[in-house]
């Protein structure tokens, strides 16, 4: 064989060799680096949420169809029964909302100054009862909403949530006694459906505070909601509850207006972050927070 030809050959080894360690060298580089799919927080009731929600289902108020079915009322006792006392002088009132609902609710105090509490899934008016006399000893008219009892209305076509709804015509009830400004304050699920309503009430409410709220619960879905504000918000929650200090996060993140957030140690859930033995730092932040967008 000519010398030539042997150092074609060499050549053409060298190259073969080559290609097969730069073969090797990528794959290995490409196995250091797994893939990690995000991960988003949910509550043990919510649904999970998507990254870039698709559906938006802050529809119109106004039905786009005809009904479809109805969901009666409850049948439940009356309204704080077991909790409240003649000292309250609450009026137990119900209201319509624009799905057919009957909405129930304790009515509180008087004035100007109004505040709509909306309790936690496991709740009712009981629930906010102690800290509602709070807030009327200093001047506020308050509704204190039992969703458990509402009724609903189900259309065809996009609408918002029946919760959405019944949190919406609170308000719009609070503006019609007299209600120069309207604060909503929810917990937990409560907390997700002050911020839907706060999206398509008509005239806005002033401010929202959400403590320990999903940012979805039962097809509410808040981020979308957040992002739809031009009101004020306070988000707080507690860091070891179960991952709902970072769904607070997430719907601070999607909030465009102004906003403050409040993340305090310990385990404490939704409404007993503002009780009388609940966390200082976020009984005073929600307790400023209100008197600065109300009065």
């Amino acid at each position: 064989m000519s010398h030539r030809w042997v150092a074609a050959l060499c050549l053409l080894t060298a190259v073969v060799l080559g290609l097969t360690g730069c073969s090797a060298d990528t794959e290995t580089s490409g196995s250091s680096e797994p893939t990690v799919a995000p991960t988003f927080v949910t509550s043990p009731t919510a649904t999970p949420v998507s990254p870039s929600p698709s559906a938006k289902p802050l529809g119109p108020i106004t039905p786009t169809g005809r009904p479809t079915s109805t969901i009666p009322p409850s049948p439940l006792p009356e309204v704080g029964a077991t909790c409240l006392e003649p000292s309250d002088r609450a009026r137990r009132i119900i209201i319509a909302t624009s799905a057919g609902a009957k909405l129930t609710a304790a009515l509180l105090g008087h004035g100007r100054h109004g505040v709509v509490l909306v309790h936690q899934s496991d709740g009712d008016v009981c629930q906010w009862l102690p800290y509602a006399r709070e807030l009327v000893r200093d001047g506020y008219l308050v509704l204190d909403l039992d969703l458990r009892t509402s009724g609903s209305v189900q259309y065809e076509g996009v609408q918002p949530n029946p919760l959405g709804l019944s949190v919406s015509a609170a308000a719009s009830y609070l503006r019609r006694q007299g209600a120069g400004k309207v604060v909503l304050v929810g917990a937990s699920m409560g907390g997700t459906a002050a911020l839907a309503a706060a999206a398509i009430t008509t005239p806005r409410v002033d401010a929202v505070v959400s403590l320990s709220a999903p940012a979805e619960y039962a097809g509410i879905d808040a981020r979308t909601a957040a992002s739809l504000l031009r009101v004020p918000v306070l988000y707080g929650a507690a860091a070891d509850d179960d991952g709902f200090a970072d769904a607070s996060r997430l719907l601070h993140a999607a909030t465009k207006s102004q906003k403050s957030l409040h993340i305090v140690p310990g385990a404490m859930h939704g409404v007993a972050l503002v009780a009388q033995d609940g966390d200082p730092t976020i009984r005073r932040a929600v307790g400023a927070f209100i008197n600065t967008h109300v009065r």
